[in-house]
């Protein structure tokens, strides 16, 4: 989906591609040159030239997508080119040189790592990473000492775990991402924006977050969460009048639920379909499954929770073949067309089926140099799709994890990025 939208904005992308019949087949032999992407002889600058202006593209090209690959290594491996520790040819400070198949890989200092990075602060060898299976394995292995640093916790260990700032190992740090509920907006009655809305409404984002979830995650009462920049400040604290699209006057929002799903025809509930919450059972999801279950109940509306195994759930999702279900996203870049353009009418990640011209024109609108036209264009997009509660926002990811002591010189990036280069375990 991320390649999509970076080389959507390419120069000559179509004519790369070829051209693509009605079932989106390309007819003619790829001519990568129309690109407009080009090395210079040094091999020291790479220039792009954009179908269109891109005010965040310097953030595209940190995205882990636009890293490049060693192109012979590739053309001559195949798919199995990032499989076996020989032909995974990388320029980062460590290098695989060993792997097990869901037992571990072995990271070892590569040789050629050189630049303008300060290398004596990469102090360690190796770096092994377990490949477990579950989160029980995670934490016996953090337990035994054989791991260092585990980012699956198991949840019904989490109350009793101390947090780092208060001198304890469990550490929460916020990522940019939400948590939310699609809804398919093809399907009765999700085709009405009032009974998105009641249905948005009567969820208690707070004692979700804070409950629910233990206060790993933050409660959501907009779309784009905290973090994201915006021209000035913060897009999060711009959006709205400076006010957030939901209020956390719970009590308040379960009256207007109400009042609204009557207003769709549905009083109490009564005419309202069974309707089906998908999701895959791992984390916190069953358990919001059922409190969303129970809380739609406070609306007369009665739902069965469909449980999906993890390799059918997202095609099934992408598919829209569900009526409700949990999804979410993590952000690749920091600007907030990564979240909003999720929602345009023919983005693959539109797994609700959302169709707005007026969204849709203001998220084209947004694809500008100028960064003030941007971020209003933006902020309108925001406003239509939280007014026509698109999608159900419930909260907003952070990581967490637990991490030894004796570990240090590691850090965590809010993109949900781990950077163990410059870590070593103190004796």
């Amino acid at each position: 989906p991320y390649g999509e939208t970076v080389v959507g904005m390419i120069d000559g992308y179509k004519d790369a591609i070829g051209n693509p019949d009605a079932d989106g087949n390309t007819t003619t032999d790829p001519d990568w040159d129309a690109l407009n992407v080009h090395a210079s002889e040094d091999g020291k600058t790479l220039t792009i030239q954009l179908a269109y202006p891109c005010s965040y593209f310097d953030k595209l090209c940190a995205f882990a997508a636009m890293s490049p690959v060693q192109q012979a290594t590739v053309e001559a491996n195949g798919d199995a080119w990032c499989t076996q520790p020989d032909t995974f040819v990388c320029n980062g400070p460590y290098m695989i040189t060993n792997w097990v198949p869901s037992e571990r890989i072995v990271l070892s200092k590569n040789p050629n790592y050189v630049g303008g990075w300060d290398t004596s602060k990469i102090v360690s060898d190796t770096i092994t990473l377990l490949l477990l299976e579950d989160s029980s394995a995670s934490y016996a292995a953090y337990n035994s000492g054989e791991a260092q640093l585990i980012k699956d916790v198991p949840t019904d260990e989490i109350p009793s775990l101390t947090k780092a700032e208060d001198g304890g190992d469990f550490y929460v740090d916020t990522i940019l991402g939400t948590y939310y509920i699609s809804l398919n907006d093809q399907k009765e009655p999700f085709t009405d924006p009032k009974v998105r809305k009641a249905l948005s409404l009567a969820i208690d984002r707070d004692y979700v977050a804070n409950t629910i979830m233990q206060g790993t995650y933050t409660p959501a009462y907009n779309l784009v969460g905290p973090g994201i920049v915006d021209e000035n400040g913060m897009f999060y604290d711009n959006a709205n009048g400076g006010k957030t699209y939901i209020s956390d006057d719970y009590d308040a929002n379960l009256e207007e639920a109400k009042q609204l799903l009557a207003d769709a025809g549905y009083p109490n509930g009564e005419g309202f379909p069974t309707i089906e919450y998908s999701t895959n059972d791992a984390g916190y999801h069953t358990p919001v499954a059922e409190y969303v279950q129970q809380a739609w109940g406070e609306l007369g509306i009665t739902v069965n929770i469909n449980k999906v195994e993890w390799a059918s759930f997202t095609p099934m999702r992408r598919a829209g073949d569900y009526d409700v279900s949990r999804n979410g996203w993590v952000m690749d870049y920091n600007d907030p067309s990564n979240m909003i353009e999720l929602f345009t009418t023919t983005n693959g990640n539109n797994d609700g089926k959302y169709s707005n011209p007026e969204f849709d024109a203001a998220v084209e609108a947004s694809k500008v140099a100028d960064k003030s036209v941007h971020f209003q264009k933006l902020h309108e997009a925001e406003d239509i799709l939280m007014e026509d509660a698109a999608c159900i926002p419930v909260a907003y990811y952070n990581d967490f994890w637990l991490q030894s002591p004796s570990l240090k010189g590691t850090w965590h990036s809010p993109y949900g990025y781990w950077y163990l280069q410059y870590g070593y375990v103190e004796e």
